[in-house]
């Protein structure tokens, strides 16, 4: 579906998952806007999305590095051709996930307090991170109340 345009959804749900895909919209915020009236009163949204490194820990600055340096090597390439790039360049490494991280044109980062902003403007309680890493795994119960 395009997250940037209205969905053509009229069903609610008790959970909404959404797992690493907002942020490569190029407007993560607006494509929450749309996902957003898809969740029932008293439902859950669960969001993943990328995170800025924090600046406790240089592992995440590296791991930035690595990833814009390879995005910058991938920005030409064809899907195989990034796989084999990965293959090569990160022998033994998850191949999937480096693959989202390199391949798309675009892969916005947050720090966890704008997306509580956005999720609290947009009727979002008890907005909790549901493991601890530089990526935001983030569940939230909608509060029809407010």
């Amino acid at each position: 579906m395009d997250f940037l345009h209205d969905l053509p959804i009229t069903n609610k749900f008790d959970l909404v998952w959404s797992f690493g895909v907002l942020h490569h919209t190029g407007d993560t915020y607006g494509a929450l806007k749309r996902i957003r009236p898809l969740v029932k009163p008293d439902g859950y949204l669960f969001l993943m999305l990328y995170g800025e490194p924090r600046w406790w820990n240089p592992d995440e600055f590296a791991y930035r590095a690595e990833y814009a340096r390879l995005r910058l090597r991938a920005i030409n390439m064809s899907d195989v051709q990034i796989i084999d790039l990965i293959k090569a360049e990160l022998p033994g490494e998850d191949i999937h996930g480096w693959f989202d991280a390199i391949a798309p044109r675009i892969n916005d980062c947050y720090q966890f307090e704008e997306i509580v902003m956005w999720l609290n403007g947009l009727g979002f309680t008890n907005i909790r991170r549901t493991i601890e890493d530089v990526h935001h795994h983030v569940i939230a119960k909608f509060d029809n109340a407010t």
